[in-house]
């Protein structure tokens, strides 16, 4: 189909989606839509937004085009259906992160007019399109409170008339959409109790994948989630804990340690990673353990024994001296509030699956 398309030899509606789907480059993108602009539907427009999103994370695109398919996506986002709007949505965040000037302020008026009419939709949405839909607007930084506030009643309703938990899923939700939907949330600063605590339970009686993990922990933590639910996570932290990047085991132990979540083995291991395998982390990384290691020391009443238990190698590079004294330092200040960094690398479409998250650490 792909080589009928591109010769030209399949034609109509389907035709036209497979050379959009197909543009490599953006000079591909943008012939296309020159010359079949106006036979796009919606369904057409929703594809463009996607590939747009593919190529501007690989390098520059004219902001021209991004404003034309923009303002055409804005005067028929009423023809939307629920699919659409997610792909659309997400697209725009994505476009919104990557791109300064104009063409980010196109993809911001195209998540303004998504907000209402997704409202509406939002109970014909499946769980892959609410944690897309909330993604978009949070990776873009784009305030739509009453569209969060519809979501989450969306959320808890499901999650509350389906308990069942299998595997990696619980209440038709997926490990990686219910890490999207609490990323989202803390990001845009969305705080609603019932809706964290929802996530925090579900997370808790399924089998989060160590990139869900990372950012749920993390997410959860900069809501301030019970310490009841959170400790229902320190199990599944501890079994994928090997797994985590450098990042993703900073935020870990952030987020337990931000609300006093104190776990001997896990904290154990994460040390005995920093103390061995230095190099892995970056100074930013280090900040976040080494802030992590000095609450854990006092909710114990003592400086962090696993730091003391060998001599720092003496090749360390130099940042991870930096960090230790940090740690001392930080030993009796309160917890500092998580600074709002760039949003994670992008995960798929409503299409794809397995979502690639990585969520955020504090201040150093």
């Amino acid at each position: 189909a792909t080589m009928l398309a591109r010769s030209g030899l399949l034609r109509g509606s389907r035709g036209l989606t497979l050379r959009i789907v197909q543009a490599q480059t953006f000079e591909e993108l943008r012939d296309v839509w020159a010359k079949h602009a106006p036979e796009c539907d919606h369904i057409h427009l929703a594809a463009v937004m996607k590939a747009l999103a593919r190529v501007a994370k690989r390098g520059p695109v004219e902001e021209g085009v991004v404003g034309q398919v923009s303002q055409e996506v804005c005067r028929r986002i009423r023809e939307f259906g629920i699919r659409e709007l997610a792909n659309v949505a997400h697209s725009a965040g994505i476009i919104r992160r990557s791109i300064t000037g104009p063409g980010g302020v196109h993809a911001a008026a195209v998540l303004d007019a998504v907000a209402p009419v997704a409202e509406r939709s939002l109970p014909r949405a499946s769980a892959q399109e609410l944690a897309s839909l909330s993604w978009g607007f949070a990776a873009a930084s784009i305030p739509a409170p009453q569209l969060f506030h519809q979501l989450a009643l969306q959320v808890l309703q499901r999650l509350d008339s389906d308990k069942s938990a299998a595997g990696d899923q619980v209440g038709g939700f997926r490990d990686q959409e219910l890490s999207m939907l609490a990323w989202s949330y803390a990001t845009c600063g969305e705080r609603l109790p019932g809706l964290t605590a929802g996530l925090a339970d579900a997370a808790g009686s399924c089998t989060l994948g160590h990139q869900a993990m990372a950012n749920m922990v993390w997410a959860l933590g900069s809501m301030r989630a019970q310490q009841q639910a959170m400790y229902g996570l320190v199990p599944g932290a501890s079994r994928v804990h090997h797994q985590l990047s450098p990042q993703g085991l900073a935020n870990v132990c952030w987020g337990f340690a931000v609300v006093e979540v104190v776990d001997d083995r896990l904290f154990h291991a994460a040390a005995q990673r920093v103390i061995h395998r230095p190099r892995q982390f970056n100074c930013k990384e280090l900040g976040g353990l080494m802030w992590s290691f000095a609450v854990v020391g006092r909710q114990l009443g003592q400086c962090p024994p696993v730091l003391g238990e060998r001599p720092r190698p003496p090749a360390g590079p130099p940042e991870v001296e930096r960090a230790m004294l940090r740690s001392r330092a930080m030993q009796k200040t309160p917890a500092p509030a998580p600074r709002r960094l760039p949003p994670p690398p992008v995960p798929g479409g409503v299409s794809k699956s397995g979502a690639h998250l990585v969520g955020m650490i504090p201040s150093d």
